[in-house]
């Protein structure tokens, strides 16, 4: 479980808090595979989440556990509402930096602080994912379809290109960051990672350039 105190760098965002929940040493494994022998072409990336039922159920617990603590009394004193959000397409376009997003998240951020009103008619919006806190507190069924909704990687992909051993059939690279098999080439960034770390990745991963640097 993370928390924040703000669920953007918008006007609008400073006025949320948020907590968000997920395991950190997942189960579920996605893959990347070229799609054509072009190197200009995308390669096809799927992750896969949430496809192990042990990530699902943590999932679950999680949230579970995330709307028990929002719905303390303590919790409930010290806010105007709680409810069950996601980073989906409209909130992603929303934090994009235009004219048109900044007058309109300024807007919503003076509106919240207006009363109840308002704010109430803002939530309507905000809160438009279908779920509420006691509907995913009792169901089952609600509580999954939510986790299925509303999954994210968190920006942690790594593990693409493990570093391993020779006989090491999943091995991409060697303890130097060399590509087995290939001559006169490293990977040098998260993907060499052979497990997910149970931490942010940035400062993992500028472990791993030091010392492959010093390798090189």
């Amino acid at each position: 479980m993370s928390l924040g105190n703000r669920f953007d760098q918008t006007a609008v965002g400073h006025q949320f808090g948020v907590v968000r929940v997920g395991p950190d040493k997942a189960f579920s494994r996605g893959l990347v595979r070229l799609r054509t022998t072009d190197a200009k072409d995308e390669p096809h990336v799927s992750f896969n989440l949430l496809s192990d039922e042990r990530d699902l159920a943590r999932m679950i617990y999680g949230i579970r556990f995330a709307c028990k603590v929002l719905s303390a009394d303590a919790i409930q004193k010290a806010s105007f509402s709680i409810f069950a959000g996601a980073y989906t397409d409209w909130t992603r376009r929303l934090g994009i930096k235009t004219w048109y997003n900044k007058i309109l998240t300024e807007v919503g951020a003076f509106a919240l602080d207006l009363g109840v009103l308002p704010r109430n008619a803002i939530m309507r919006v905000v809160t438009s994912s279908g779920y509420g806190i006691d509907e995913l507190l009792r169901d089952d069924h609600a509580a999954e379809a939510f986790a299925r909704e509303t999954a994210l990687g968190n920006w942690h992909a790594c593990g693409t290109v493990r570093m391993g051993a020779k006989g090491d059939r999943d091995a991409c690279v060697d303890s130097a960051g060399r590509v087995l098999g290939i001559k006169n080439l490293r990977v040098a960034d998260a993907s060499i990672m052979p497990a997910i770390p149970c931490a942010n990745i940035h400062l993992t991963t500028i472990m791993a350039a030091e010392k492959l640097s010093d390798c090189i």
